[in-house]
């Protein structure tokens, strides 16, 4: 028997991983390398907390107000008396502990 079937086979076998080698692994100057992978990103990020408790107290300024209303109990505003308080006027006293 001769070898030459199997040395043909050997070299298919050869050239397909080799192939599959240089597909898998291209070389560095194929590769866009994005910001983050090049160190080159910084972010910082920063949070006014001034303007986040205020944007939450006019949010539960709202919350009270429709709570108030769904419930049925008269009122005639809620004001914002402090940097972080919230004052209920306008309410019956006799109903007082269901304002609360």
């Amino acid at each position: 028997m001769s070898n030459r079937p199997l040395l043909w086979k050997f070299l298919l076998i050869f050239a397909v991983v080799g192939g599959a080698l240089f597909a898998g692994f291209p070389p560095k100057d194929r590769i866009n390398l994005g910001l983050d992978l090049r160190g080159g990103a910084h972010i910082l990020l920063q949070v006014k907390t001034e303007s986040a408790v205020e944007y939450q107290l006019d949010l539960v300024q709202g919350y009270i107000g429709n709570g108030l209303k769904d419930k049925g109990l008269a009122y005639e505003s809620v004001l914002k008396t402090g940097e972080a308080t919230l004052e209920v006027r306008g309410t019956d006293s006799a109903r007082s502990s269901e304002v609360r």
